[in-house]
């Protein structure tokens, strides 16, 4: 099971690679230096892509098919301030309701 998800994030990378390579293979010089968001230019974008790809994908690749999704959460914090981000602000978009729906056969709790 471990060994079919890594293959299906690396079969994604890959994919992802291949369709970046057509994109950036088409930029002429001065596409490189258009902006790419507010900080950014279309020059940075495979710099941060392969920079993600490498601490995030290959590292926990490497770490073998029983990496922790928690591993990569903490890496992804750890490098965002690195790159000038702030870490993300978790914020609960499903809080548990304030209501009981009743199952059949379930007592309220």
């Amino acid at each position: 099971m471990a060994n079919d998800a890594v293959r299906e994030i690396m079969a994604d990378v890959e994919g992802l690679w291949a369709g970046l390579d057509e994109i950036f293979g088409s930029f002429s010089a001065s596409d490189w230096d258009r902006p790419h968001g507010a900080d950014w230019t279309m020059a940075t974008v495979p710099f941060h892509l392969s920079y993600f790809d490498r601490d995030i994908v290959a590292n926990g690749i490497e770490k073998g098919p029983d990496m922790h999704v928690e591993d990569i959460a903490a890496r992804i914090d750890q490098l965002l301030p690195e790159i000038g981000h702030a870490p993300p602000t978790l914020i609960d978009n499903h809080p548990e309701p304030d209501y009981w729906y009743p199952v059949p056969g379930e007592a309220p709790g």
